[in-house]
């Protein structure tokens, strides 16, 4: 799959979206081509913000619970998280400068 953290139940989701550190939930499915497309941005965001950004990723097939919560309706479906709380939320593609004019005005990306 992919080189960031997978979060495989609801109980693990928490805990990754509880701290203070942003954090990009990604909600995907194995089958989806464009969930995989924006590996690369998610990469560079995450290496730029210096271990301030977490990336996950949450089947939304295999985690059907944590996707209802979120109101999952397709993806790829990016969910910006800090103390647990959503802050902001995009669907679809998104370029790499896209993703840090969405992230921005949170992390000053």
């Amino acid at each position: 799959m992919s080189e960031f953290e997978t979060v495989a139940d609801t109980a693990a989701f928490d805990a990754a979206v509880a701290g203070s550190d942003l954090t990009i939930a990604k909600f995907q499915t194995k089958a989806c081509v464009v969930c995989r497309r924006l590996e690369p941005g998610l990469r560079q965001l995450r290496d730029r913000a210096a271990g301030a950004l977490r990336v996950i990723e949450v089947d939304a097939e295999e985690v059907p619970a944590v996707a209802a919560r979120y109101n999952i309706q397709g993806v790829p479906t990016l969910i910006l998280f800090q103390g647990g709380d959503e802050i902001a939320r995009c669907n679809g593609f998104q370029s790499t400068s896209m993703l840090r004019a969405w992230i921005a005005p949170h992390a000053g990306a």
